[in-house]
Formats: structure tokens, sequence, C-alpha cells
């Protein structure tokens, strides 16, 4: 028996596990990569369809004081896809000026969805909803009175700054020592018509990433539908 073949034999085996071996590892590697640009490439989807809905949100309610005669205490966000009730006017608001409603605003009701959201927060009935209140002071000069202003809570402070970017609103997120995401869709903040200030923000921007509470669990997007 040749003892030169045998150990030629077995190198080049050997050789060939090796090259087969670093094959593998290379597409493990590119299929990890590929995962993780899906992933962002997802992402990227669900902020535009967020930024989408600010934009359907904007264009409706113009539609509805302009075209429709609507006044600022007439809008109303009643859908029955809310997990509450706290949305209804009393008395009940006129299909005409409703932003969810085929014959009023015609948007279709969304969700966030839960990739941009903290999972800390899960457990809450707001968890995935846009909320709409009528008691926040979103401070301007010579502004007084609350504003109606729509807000998109408990978003991870990626997805926050995100949503900042896709508007092209420079700066870092805004932060504030008031935690407001226990009382987003709470009676006395959900917008029913009424405007009566629970909460203040001291800024000049309209839209913003805000952190609240100083919490990095706590991230919100808001933005100034009608700035009273």
């Amino acid at each position: 028996m040749n003892r030169n073949n045998e150990s030629g034999n077995v190198l080049f085996l050997i050789l060939i596990a090796v090259a087969l071996f670093a094959a593998l590892s290379y597409a493990v590697t590119q299929s990890t990569r590929g995962g993780g640009n899906a992933d962002n490439e997802t992402k990227q989807i669900q902020i535009a369809q967020v930024v989408q809905h600010i934009s359907e949100i904007r264009t409706a309610l113009s539609r509805l004081m302009i075209i429709n005669g609507c006044d600022n205490t007439d809008i109303s966000f009643e859908n029955a896809n809310w997990s509450n009730g706290n949305y209804d006017h009393t008395p009940a608001a006129s299909v005409d000026c409703q932003i969810y409603h085929p014959d009023g605003g015609g948007v279709a009701f969304r969700k966030i969805d839960t990739s941009l959201l903290h999972n800390s927060k899960s457990a809450l009935s707001t968890y995935g909803q846009f909320a709409f209140s009528g008691g926040i002071w979103i401070y301007e000069a010579d502004d007084n009175n609350p504003d109606l202003t729509m807000m998109l809570p408990h978003l991870t402070e990626e997805a926050c700054l995100a949503i900042q970017e896709n508007l092209n609103i420079s700066g870092s997120y805004l932060t504030i020592g008031n935690d407001w995401l226990g009382f987003i869709n709470a009676s006395n903040m959900a917008f029913d018509g009424d405007y009566a200030t629970q909460f203040s923000l001291s800024t000049r921007r309209k839209e913003s990433c805000l952190q609240l509470g100083g919490s990095d669990e706590n991230y919100l997007f808001f933005v100034v539908l009608i700035d009273n």
C-alpha cells in the first residue's frame, strides 16, 4: 500500500472539508445580513405608512373644515375600532365631520405596527393606537389655548426619530418631565369636541418626537392638527 497516496488523499479530503465549511459560513453570514436588511426594509415600510396616515388625517381635516364647514369643535374621531367610547361626541357628531366616516373624511382606521413599538407597553389598551387629544397646550407666541393634537404613543426611540426624519424635522427629540402615556386615551384626554388643558408643552415645534418622564421606554410622536 502506498502511504504517500493515502496521506495525499486524506489531505485532499481535509482541504475539501475546510472549503465547504468556509462556503457554509459565508452563506450563513450572507443570509443573516439579508434578514437584517429585510427587517430594516419592513420597518421603513411601516414608518412610511405612519407618515402617510398623518398626511391622510391632515388632508381629511382640511376638507372637513373648508368644504364641509365643520368647526374645530365639530371634528370627530369616532370609530367602532376604538377600545372605548371616549371619542364619541355628545350629542353625536354629524357624519360630515367624522374623520373616519366614509361620508366624512373617508380615512381608513389604522393601527401602528408593533415592530415600531416598545414591547414593555404591550399590555396597555393604547398599544398600537393613534391618539387624538384636545387637552394639550403646545406653547407658541400669543397662544393660550389647547390644540387638537395627534399622538403616536409607545414608540421605540429608533422609530420615533425615524418618523421625525421622514417628516424632515431637524434636531433630536424633545424631553419633558411629565409622563402623558398613562392618560393618552383617558376620557379627559381623548378628543370629543372639547378643549381643556390637561398638559402643556413649551416648544415652537408643531410636530416632534417627544421623550416623556425621562424614560427610555416612553417615546411618542405628536402632531398639532389645529393650532387654536
